[in-house]
């Protein structure tokens, strides 16, 4: 089901960004390298756009994301090994990538449950992913509490991302079916050219927060907090719990208030989170 797969990429994905302290540490990266560095995977995400898009469109999204599940995780090793900064910049990119094909076929096949279901259900599929990112968390401070290493927290993440592959692949949707619109539908869609420009912004503003907040509080917390090593991640913890909280939740506030107010309380719990932490 999507929900077994947001797991696996949420539990690759954070478990890459949860040790973003230790890729600082071995290539001896200051911030500001390491923000550039950082630059890489959304690039990747995209350029991978469309030709996910395609892919998904050619080969059907079950393929696609089998595919991914398996690529995605798979990065997490040779990012562990890389050796020269140029290596990690094209595996970053590459892992960005994977990343984007991974999102937009599971994305596809969730949506076509949430049409079975008739009814909003999609934010759940990213609770699942979030719940993937809290259990890397803890397994990160675990393997670091255990004294093991970058290489060896990603071998054990990838390992662990294929016995759930080995779960839930054969469970996919099989076919993507594609909504009827009609033409004067899609026409009139068309014109909502200023409405999807505001959506974007909301979007990118959303989506700015949650990357600033997923590569950097644990930076944050090791130069401005400085817990023990094995709390060191504890912050970026607090907020994936936070996430997976609120994200399951988020199906039943938009049916219960509807895709606007839901979208304006978000914003005011963005802005007074972010108030809190630069206080």
């Amino acid at each position: 089901m999507p929900r077994d797969s947001s797991l696996s990429r949420g539990f690759s994905v954070v478990t890459w960004a949860s040790r973003l302290v230790d890729v600082k540490q071995k290539f001896g990266l200051s911030d500001g390298e390491l923000g550039m560095l950082l630059l890489l995977p959304p690039a990747a995400q995209l350029a991978m756009m469309g030709v996910s898009g395609w892919l998904v469109r050619r080969f059907g999204s079950m393929r696609v994301a089998r595919v991914a599940a398996i690529l995605l995780p798979l990065l997490l090793p040779m990012l562990g090994t890389a050796s020269s900064i140029w290596t990690l910049g094209c595996l970053m990119f590459l892992f960005g990538m994977a990343t984007n094909l991974s999102n937009i076929a599971a994305n596809t096949q969730g949506l076509q449950v949430e049409r079975i279901y008739g009814k909003s259900i999609m934010a759940s599929f990213h609770g699942w992913w979030s719940i993937g990112g809290t259990c890397a968390i803890l397994f990160s401070m675990m393997m670091v509490h255990c004294g093991n290493g970058l290489q060896d927290n990603f071998i054990a993440a990838w390992v662990i991302c294929l016995v759930i592959y080995a779960l839930i692949f054969r469970n996919l949707l099989p076919q993507d079916s594609v909504a009827k619109t009609s033409m004067a539908h899609a026409e009139a869609t068309r014109q909502w050219n200023a409405f999807l420009v505001l959506v974007g912004l909301v979007c990118f503003g959303a989506l700015g927060c949650e990357g600033s907040l997923n590569n950097w509080v644990t930076p944050y917390f090791q130069s401005e907090i400085a817990p023990p090593e094995h709390l060191l991640r504890i912050g970026y913890f607090a907020y994936m719990l936070a996430a997976t909280c609120c994200r399951f939740a988020a199906d039943f506030l938009v049916r219960k208030w509807g895709n606007f107010k839901t979208i304006r309380f978000a914003g005011v719990m963005i802005f007074a989170g972010l108030s809190l932490i630069i206080a």
